[in-house]
């Protein structure tokens, strides 16, 4: 399976990868165009489509649970590998033989699907992830020939149309205001405010009123379209390839201060599988999650450490 995607900036997209004074610096990646120059390109990176992926795949997956089992518990360490990927374990520990492998597999893994398709560390054992998440690249004048065999077939835009890389950064202007200005707010209804310049002063704070905060982070401009990929690299199963579709269904954000405004897109998947391969799919998901949701909460219940 190889899924193509274009992710379109609804707003700013700001992946940070260092700061200079007031100012968050974009993710670049250096490439080398076919003339031989050496260009610096504002990227999504993998790990950070993979990241939102995984929370999203997590959620969507624990959702459909809950809808065939109304109690659902889910143990701390389980919940850490399906959000985060689990944690390496340390030590002098023997190590695990194929026994307990294959026993973590039967027992656990399959049918956990989130862990199943984007691997997690258990224990000593490293599940391996099914699929790989590309660099997001932009559509842009000079990044043609990366893109151009993801979006072979596919009109993105028009070539007069296509930005230069130059069009498509921003700087986007963010502030965050001394709160104490609000606290007369508090007097108006009548409430009172106890013990604040003790608080200031424990907590390092200045008990003079701050002046506003300034600072910028560099941005990809909306309405940039960025071209990707999922690729299988070990066989899925047809519900693992459900829930993937299910999960991309759902992905909306990525970046730094989505909170403040930043990050929102649009996913198209532009080939990959026919639609009637898609919804076989997304049926056998459906289907799975119907017929092995004791399991599978049974499964949300254990110590992955121990199984």
């Amino acid at each position: 399976m190889l899924l193509k995607l274009t992710l379109e900036a609804l707003e700013p997209i700001s992946i940070g990868l260092e700061s200079t004074g007031i100012k968050m610096l974009l993710y670049r990646m250096p490439v080398v165009t076919p003339s031989g120059a050496v260009l610096e390109i504002p990227v999504i990176p993998g790990n950070s489509l993979r990241g939102v992926l995984r929370d999203a795949m997590a959620i969507q997956f624990l959702s459909d649970v809950r809808k065939h089992q109304s109690n659902v518990s889910i143990h701390a360490g389980t919940a850490l590998s399906l959000f985060s990927g689990g944690i390496l374990a340390r030590g002098e520990e023997a190590g695990v033989n194929a026994k307990d492998l294959d026993r973590l597999m039967k027992e656990y893994v399959q049918y956990l699907l989130p862990i199943s398709i984007l691997g997690a560390s258990i224990g000593k054992i490293m599940i391996p992830s099914k699929i790989k998440v590309g660099m997001g690249y932009p559509i842009t004048r000079e990044t043609d020939f990366l893109v151009n065999h993801l979006i072979i077939n596919h009109l993105i835009s028009s070539p007069n149309s296509t930005p230069s890389l130059e069009d498509i950064l921003v700087s986007v202007l963010m502030t965050r205001k001394d709160d104490r200005a609000k606290f007369g707010q508090l007097a108006d209804l009548g409430i009172q405010l106890s013990e604040l310049d003790k608080f200031l002063e424990e907590a390092g704070g200045k008990r003079e009123v701050a002046v506003q905060q300034r600072f910028e982070r560099e941005a990809v401009a909306p309405g940039t379209k960025f071209v990707t990929y999922i690729r299988e690299l070990l066989p899925l199963t047809n519900p693992e390839k459900g829930l993937v579709l299910e999960t991309l269904d759902q992905l909306s954000s990525v970046g730094g201060r989505i909170a403040g405004g930043l990050g929102e897109f649009k996913l198209t998947i532009l080939d990959g599988l026919l639609k009637s391969d898609k919804q076989q799919a997304r049926n056998a998901y459906i289907k799975f999650i119907k017929a092995q949701s004791s399991k599978i909460a049974e499964a949300l219940k254990k110590n992955p450490q121990k199984v």
